[in-house]
């Protein structure tokens, strides 16, 4: 099995999207790397220049606009939102 964990920061710390061969496992924040790979040097993380999958970056775009949008700090385009006939908001939010 291969496990790729993807952060970002966020204003509590990291934001972690954990995925087990390419699907989503978990995500969660921490406010140290260090938890996320116990005794991890930043030097031991293996090949930083290779740019993940697809798959990998759209999880972990998601993850990160779930949990801005779930903290109220998400934006939307259009702003405000359109409503559709049901009254629901339509926009891209990020």
């Amino acid at each position: 099995m291969v496990t790729v964990i993807g952060v970002d920061a966020c204003p509590s710390g990291w934001l972690a999207v954990e995925l087990h061969d390419g699907r989503f496992a978990a995500a969660r924040v921490v406010t140290a790397l260090r938890s996320l790979l116990p005794g991890a040097l930043p030097d031991d993380l293996g090949d930083a220049g290779r740019t993940p999958p697809d798959d990998v970056l759209d999880a972990a775009a998601a993850a990160w606009t779930a949990h801005r949008i779930a903290c109220g700090r998400a934006r939307s385009v259009p702003n405000p939102p359109e409503r559709d006939a049901g009254g629901r908001p339509v926009a891209i939010w990020y």
